[in-house]
């Protein structure tokens, strides 16, 4: 057997030593192994114990190219588009245009101001205007606040293309 198989059994049978030592009284313990050397991975003893090896360092990435470049910054641009539109075209808010549209046509026909001269209700129709023009734009904030990550995380990515091409430029001079 080779140098480092021998050195891994000799390592496995350090470890079940010292598994073997833990008093057997049912309650979890934790041990910790250093492993050196450039060992990525998880290594398995048994059914129980795992050794999480930490990560490698990430290998440098090469500058994208230009087409990788437009590519990245289209996508940005069509993900940023797309948000926009899902934040202000979406269903509550298309009910709350609709809603101020019949209040509109209902102000204008004289129908609002017959229901407001009522003495007894006269707070009616700005209560039901409230109780469902509030829950559409609690509806519509929830929505906006939900597509705004997205518009900013395609900004961030636009941003970073630019900044990419102006390296490439500044760097070709």
């Amino acid at each position: 057997m080779d140098n480092k198989g021998t050195q891994f059994e000799d390592l496995a049978q350090r470890i079940s030593g010292l598994v073997g030592e833990l008093p057997n009284d049912g309650q979890e313990r934790q041990m910790t192994v250093t492993i050196g050397g450039d060992n990525h991975g998880d290594i398995t003893f048994g059914n129980h114990i795992t050794i999480h090896a930490a990560p490698g360092p990430a290998p440098e990435q090469a500058p994208p190219s230009d087409e990788q470049l437009r590519e990245m910054e289209c996508q940005a641009k069509q993900q940023q588009r797309a948000a926009l539109i899902r934040s202000w075209c979406n269903m509550p808010l298309l009910l709350m245009v609709m809603l101020l549209i019949v209040l509109l046509v209902a102000l204008l026909k004289g129908v609002v101001w017959d229901l407001l001269n009522l003495q007894d209700y006269s707070f009616l129709l700005p209560a039901v205007f409230g109780a469902v023009f509030l829950p559409l734009a609690i509806w519509a904030g929830r929505i906006k606040r939900l597509e705004q990550p997205i518009i900013r995380e395609a900004e961030e990515t636009l941003e970073r293309g630019r900044h990419l091409r102006h390296r490439q430029r500044v760097a070709c001079r």
